[in-house]
């Protein structure tokens, strides 16, 4: 089904741009406009075509993202299945997709990557689902490390859409089965890539034992990563690929000459955004007066009014908002 730009697909959501196209849908741009609030950007999906397999694949994904509550993937905005023609419209992730960016030569960038994607794959997991196209191409990374594309998800033990990348799905996932083992061996197909560039044989070995079916959790093979990569454990931030290790202070913002500078071309982020502080055996993330707000997910967005004591593992959210979402996503690491 095709959209004409400038067309509006409901009230207030007109569509800008053609970003592109999966196996069951097509991604458009679209500008989303109401009365009192600024306008937003969002991503509406459509059928690619007016079979039942294409709708049931954009059924598919606006079940799952309802049920989602993480920054490591988009936000269900909005989802009209019997309009004309049916759409969904989520979040607007912002990167490039794994398949597309340079690939990250350092293992330490690999492990962060991995580990982010991994964080994804459980949340899914948790909330009841298979995803069922792990992939590079399903990966974003950038401001706001995402797992996207959820067209093929099903719940666990359920049969889905047949389908998936033969290169990263086994060959029970293509026939449309759902196990959590399937997007932990199509994790381990990704992280083999990553770690043949990065040539570290303990994040190699861990991609190995993905592929064999060894790890029954994505916090499983997490921790597994973890303890291979143990040479590369450090107290960090990091943002997409990079990571900034923290001796005793990392500022965060989009002025220069700062340990951890972002690059927001809108703006959002203050020059100095939030600062994390070395304190005893404490790493503590302050606000540094920040215009937009620094926030800590822990199953859900709590602002940082005071200084918070960072754990291990923590969404660090710059610029968040109830209606647009959380514009910068950082993740703190202590080992």
């Amino acid at each position: 089904m095709d959209i004409e730009v400038g067309q509006e697909v409901a009230e207030g959501l007109q569509v800008v741009s053609l970003l592109g196209e999966g196996g069951q849908c097509k991604l458009y741009e679209a500008v989303e406009k109401a009365e009192g609030k600024k306008p937003r950007r969002v991503v509406v999906k459509v059928p690619k075509n007016s079979s039942r397999t294409s709708l049931k694949a954009l059924e598919n994904e606006a079940r799952v993202l309802k049920e989602l509550n993480t920054p490591l993937a988009p936000r269900l905005i909005a989802a009209k299945l019997d309009n004309s023609p049916p759409f969904i419209a989520i979040e607007l992730i912002r990167g490039q997709a794994l398949s597309e960016a340079p690939r990250p030569t350092s293992a330490k960038s690999v492990l962060d990557i991995t580990l982010d994607l991994l964080d994804a794959i459980g949340q899914v997991h948790s909330s009841g689902f298979v995803h069922r196209d792990i992939k590079p191409q399903n990966f974003i990374v950038g401001l706001r490390n995402s797992l996207v594309d959820f067209s093929l998800a099903a719940r666990a033990g359920e049969r889905g859409i047949p389908g998936g990348t033969r290169r990263y799905s086994v060959e029970e996932c293509m026939r449309g089965e759902a196990r959590a083992e399937c997007d932990l061996y199509s994790a381990g197909r990704v992280l083999s890539e990553l770690a043949s560039h990065s040539r570290h044989k303990g994040l190699a070995k861990v991609a190995e034992a993905a592929v064999n079916w060894m790890f029954s959790s994505a916090t499983e093979m997490a921790s597994a990563a973890r303890w291979a990569a143990h040479d590369l454990s450090a107290p960090r931030v990091v943002l997409g690929y990079r990571r900034v290790e923290i001796r005793e202070s990392c500022r965060i913002g989009r002025a220069h000459g700062l340990e951890m500078q972002i690059p927001d071309r809108e703006r959002f982020v203050s020059p100095v955004h939030a600062v994390i502080k070395l304190e005893g055996d404490s790493f503590i993330l302050e606000d540094a007066g920040s215009l937009n707000g620094t926030f800590v997910f822990r199953g859900g967005y709590r602002k940082v009014r005071e200084p918070i004591e960072l754990e291990d593992g923590d969404l660090i959210a710059l610029c968040y908002s109830r209606r647009k979402g959380a514009h910068v996503v950082l993740r703190f690491w202590r080992w």
